[in-house]
């Protein structure tokens, strides 16, 4: 699993210490890693890339509309 945010990463890093993510959490890609934001599909594609998969091989499970969007621009099925 990896979290893929277009936040900044100071944001990403807290919330990765507040709940102990890196226990479940393989990496993070947010701002700092992509030149486009969500509703472009550069983030999940990136994701896909580092975990070594096709994306109709991934999830991504959504909270925000572009998200959703980029989503399924990048082929990826989406949940909300």
């Amino acid at each position: 699993m990896i979290i893929a945010s277009s936040s900044f990463p100071k944001i990403i890093n807290y919330i990765y210490q507040r709940f102990n993510l890196d226990n479940y959490m393989e990496v993070s890609i947010d701002l700092a890693n992509i030149e486009n934001v969500k509703p472009d599909p550069e983030i999940f594609i990136k994701v896909a890339k580092s975990l070594d998969l096709e994306p109709d091989q991934c999830l991504v499970i959504e909270d925000f509309e572009n998200g959703v969007e980029a989503a399924k621009n990048a082929g990826i099925k989406c949940s909300i």
